[in-house]
């Protein structure tokens, strides 16, 4: 019968392992060996070694601890920058609605826009009304309109607004 590897390893580690136990057997005398005086006469043999472990770990900690704040400051350094590069471009002013994003523009002869951003209705007739020369008026004041309408004459836009919010205008 052949013997497998893993048969072979084991046999070969008791081995190890008997040899390394009849070495302690044979060496070993009581009181002999003590761990403490093993320790300081390691350090005196290696110069390195003779600060104390705490001493050691103490100087571990204050190099983790500067690592730690200067990935801090890094940080904070990278977030003042960006920061700073943001807001280096103008936002634009605010301003009331009907002042910025409420407008008539003339795209050509025959067509009329006018752009409004949750307008209340009364402000969006009022537009109309000046560009048309004429007075609208409407039965619900509480409706407001976002969008752009596109009209070719005053009955168009009146028609739009009557039809998308539900309301009735007069002229």
């Amino acid at each position: 019968m052949s013997k497998t590897p893993s048969y072979k390893k084991q046999e070969t580690m008791k081995k190890i392992n008997e040899e390394e136990l009849r070495f302690v057997v044979r060496h070993y005398q009581t009181g002999r060996f003590d761990g403490r005086k093993a320790w300081l006469k390691f350090r005196q043999q290696h110069p390195a070694c003779r600060r104390s472990l705490w001493q050691l770990t103490t100087k571990r900690h204050w190099a983790v601890a500067a690592t730690i704040v200067s990935a801090v400051i890094a940080v904070m350094a990278w977030g003042i920058y960006h920061y700073s590069h943001s807001i280096s471009s103008p936002l634009p002013p605010v301003v009331p609605y009907n002042q910025q994003t409420d407008s008539v523009d003339k795209q050509s002869d025959s067509i009329r826009v006018f752009r409004y951003d949750n307008t209340p209705i009364n402000i969006v007739l009022r537009d109309v009304s000046d560009y048309y020369g004429t007075t609208l008026t409407v039965n619900d004041t509480t409706r407001c309109v976002s969008g752009e309408i596109e009209a070719t004459s005053l009955a168009d836009v009146v028609d739009m607004l009557e039809t998308t919010l539900g309301v009735k205008i007069q002229n």
